[in-house]
């Protein structure tokens, strides 16, 4: 399925498709089709490729050869693939897919565009222009891609809040549950830097939080998400997880400060109950 920064993968149902998230900046995103159901052993790898309009895309066929599988991410950019900015966790609700597109400090593209990368048309529009070729993207977002259409297109932009007195910024884990009669998606934060509002304190460290997003809602923005808990300094949330019956949530507390007084100073997960 290629050499790239594999992050995550989804397996479709009818066991023919498998998407894959490339953490990485630029990043690719990639999909593998099975030669035989269920068979993960042969199949297709392609790469996405949005249209000009951003009204749909095309997913281009990547050569099977010693170079793709060294070097997958340059091979599908001279191809024409869409550059994202770092895609973490895909999932899936109602036929769509979810995918945390992390973001990045200031960056440079001219190597990825000259061989050939583009960038997506929300990207062209939304991305600050710091100079020739370079990007900010501090806050990232959540994408939605339909399967059926092949658009790909902000769902959820990052940014703070309006009292100022949150940001949500650099989604990375997400994952659905349903809880009565809506679905939620639940998005942990990985945050990649301190300034910018992103931290708790506005100078160093930081501290991730976890959101649930109504997924009834449509057009969410920021003001919709429901902040659910803050993870130690220095922390990362990740992994989270829910039983089949929707009543317990495991969560990942990764990395803590060890400085942090016991027992927020060490890794654990925990579980939450009580929906």
């Amino acid at each position: 399925m290629g050499k790239f920064v594999h992050e995550d993968a989804f397996c479709t149902k009818d066991g023919k498709t498998v998407y894959l998230t490339d953490d990485m900046n630029p990043a690719v995103f990639f999909k593998f089709e099975t030669d035989v159901p269920f068979d993960y052993n042969k199949g297709k790898l392609f790469a996405y490729q949005q249209l000009d309009d951003g009204e749909g895309g095309k997913w281009v066929p990547l050569p099977n050869d010693t170079t793709s599988w060294l070097d997958i991410r340059n091979v599908a950019l001279k191809l024409g693939a869409t550059m994202f900015i770092r895609h973490e966790w895909i999932e899936e609700i109602n036929g769509k897919f979810y995918i945390s597109e992390t973001g990045d400090d200031e960056y440079n593209l001219s190597h990825s565009i000259l061989i050939g990368g583009n960038l997506p048309n929300y990207a062209q529009q939304n991305l600050k222009t710091i100079g020739k070729q370079n990007f900010s993207d501090p806050y990232g977002r959540i994408l939605v891609f339909d399967p059926k259409t092949n658009i790909i297109k902000p769902y959820l932009e990052g940014g703070m809040f309006p009292d100022s007195i949150g940001c949500f910024s650099n989604p990375d884990c997400n994952t659905k549950v349903k809880i009565g009669s809506k679905i939620y998606l639940v998005i942990s934060e990985d945050i990649i830097g301190t300034e910018k509002g992103r931290s708790g304190d506005g100078t160093v460290g930081y501290y991730n939080e976890i959101y649930f997003l109504d997924m009834s809602i449509e057009n969410p923005t920021i003001k919709d998400l429901l902040r659910f808990c803050v993870a130690p300094y220095g922390s990362e949330t990740t992994g989270v997880i829910f039983s089949p019956d929707g009543k317990s949530m495991f969560i990942n507390i990764q990395h803590p400060d060890v400085n942090n007084p016991p027992p927020f100073n060490k890794s654990c997960t925990i579980v939450v109950q009580g929906f």
